[in-house]
């Protein structure tokens, strides 16, 4: 028996961007997956072409190759231009399929990098949950 999953209602924004609007969607699992995958990839190869650069024959390598990247490899990766980029990609082929990864990495800059940031990586964004902590103080009306 499949799952039905019609009433799962993904978080989006909307934001303005050069005079479109683009809807960012949260990301779920599956698209965090997407993404070590393609980080895996990318590291393998970044591995093998410092091997190869180095003279080290690329059995020795074997055991970086296979070894996953750690929690912190991937959050760096997450924060790089690049790996926000796949990830505004993944985000946004919900609401807009038609977007490339090339567009995706043109659609963010350096001046909508922090909230396109804190849109993606929702609690994976440094500060995020703290900062939802200070607000809900403040609410409650208990002191920081």
């Amino acid at each position: 028996m499949a799952l039905n999953l019609d009433g799962f209602i993904r978080k989006r924004k909307t934001l303005k961007l050069g005079g479109r609007e683009f809807c960012f969607s949260e990301l779920s699992l599956a698209d965090l997956a997407r993404f070590q995958s393609w980080y895996a990839e990318k590291r393998q190869k970044r591995l093998l072409q410092q091997a190869k650069a180095l003279g080290i024959p690329a059995e020795r390598l074997a055991e970086q190759l296979n070894r996953p990247a750690s929690e912190s490899e991937m959050l760096d990766e997450m924060a790089s231009f690049e790996g926000l980029g796949y990830l505004a990609y993944l985000s946004l082929k919900y609401a807009h399929p038609e977007v490339t990864l090339d567009e995706a990495m043109q659609i963010v800059t350096i001046d909508n990098l922090e909230e396109i940031s804190k849109i993606i990586l929702g609690s994976f964004y440094p500060g995020q949950d703290s900062e939802k902590k200070k607000q809900t103080k403040r609410s409650t009306g208990q002191r920081l």
